[in-house]
């Protein structure tokens, strides 16, 4: 593998979850979600992984102190995940390799998939590569729009999808490999110019191909692997999943 750092979304304020603790440190399957997420980027394996929280992040600082891999970057607003992204310039300015973006609130992700989705990021030397999944009810998420040789054009999120957008079945995870010198390069040249007035990550991708670059996709065939954790039955389903992956490992 290439030199790799990870960034680490994970400066959400978990309103859906209806508690007082930060999301990310929810356990699932007696583990801090957050912890799942490192321990699996660490076995990919991840030299660095900086995570981006909120200034009230101190929970999450506790549960992962262990891991000597893990950096930390307070994001004081919360503008979006392009803005999220943008707190680690200076900490990557110097970074010559591959940037791979996850959320702290996916705990189902596995080695094996972040694995395929780097291996195809070097095989065609892209300068950004998505993970995506098809959904057959993908309400909420980002819809993949490809042009007509089957290249990954853009990125709409769910509040700017137009009815046309919303028949699009194959959804962004959230999950991307970047090319280090292109990345912070894209970001300069994004907006808030949409509905949440938020600074979109995924505006970074209509841009990089505008531009020529090479974008790929690395589709994961399992979207229960990659769906966030946002409510308490979420968080319910992602026990069961995990515990029947245990018991098979053990079979196994």
């Amino acid at each position: 593998m290439r030199n790799i750092v990870s960034i680490v979304l994970a400066a959400g304020k978990s309103k859906r979850m209806k508690s007082n603790i930060q999301k990310i440190v929810h356990e699932v399957a007696g583990k801090p979600m957050i912890t799942h997420v490192i321990e699996t980027l660490e076995d990919v394996p991840v030299t660095r992984n900086i995570i981006v929280i909120n200034p009230e992040g101190t929970r999450a600082r506790q549960v992962l102190k262990k891991h000597i891999s893990v950096k930390y970057i307070v994001q004081k607003e919360q503008l979006g995940t392009g803005h999220a992204v943008m707190q680690a310039r200076k900490l990557l300015e110097n970074f010559k390799g591959i940037i791979l973006v996850v959320c702290g609130d996916t705990p189902l992700l596995t080695v094996k998939t972040l694995k395929r989705l780097i291996s195809k990021h070097i095989a065609r030397n892209a300068d950004a590569t998505l993970l995506t999944t098809d959904m057959d009810n993908p309400s909420g998420y980002g819809r993949i729009v490809r042009n007509s040789n089957g290249s990954v054009q853009r990125i709409v999120e769910q509040k700017d999808t137009s009815c046309e957008h919303r028949l699009i079945k194959e959804i962004n995870t959230g999950t991307y490999c970047f090319d280090a010198k292109y990345l912070f390069k894209a970001l300069n040249k994004i907006t808030n110019k949409n509905k949440q007035q938020e600074y979109y990550l995924t505006d970074v991708i209509e841009i990089l191909a505008n531009e020529g670059h090479v974008i790929e996709a690395e589709k994961t065939l399992d979207p229960n692997e990659v769906v966030g954790i946002n409510t308490r039955s979420q968080l319910a389903q992602a026990e069961t999943i995990l515990r029947h992956r245990k018991s098979d490992e053990l079979i196994i």
